[in-house]
């Protein structure tokens, strides 16, 4: 997935992967890796179907991890991290 400010709420995060992951398979979860002080984030996006797992990884330039899950980079601007 090209570019996602991975600084906005993981809640904003996920509404935006649905909406546009939506277009290419029946999103069952997603599941967002903490942020930490890098400007990436990794996503894992269950879906419905094997052959849905590979629609969505070819579509996001993802990987399909087992059956059903697919795991994307999300790449954009990010605030630095708070301690």
């Amino acid at each position: 997935m090209k570019s996602i400010d991975v600084g906005l709420l993981d809640v904003q995060i996920q509404q935006q992967l649905a909406t546009k992951c939506s277009k290419f398979a029946n999103i069952k979860l997603i599941r967002l890796l903490p942020r930490t002080d890098v400007p990436h984030r990794f996503a894992f996006i269950e879906v419905v179907s094997r052959s849905e797992t590979l629609k969505l990884a070819a579509a996001t330039g993802g990987t399909s991890f087992g059956s059903s899950t697919v795991v994307i980079r999300l790449e954009g601007r990010a605030a630095p991290l708070t301690k």
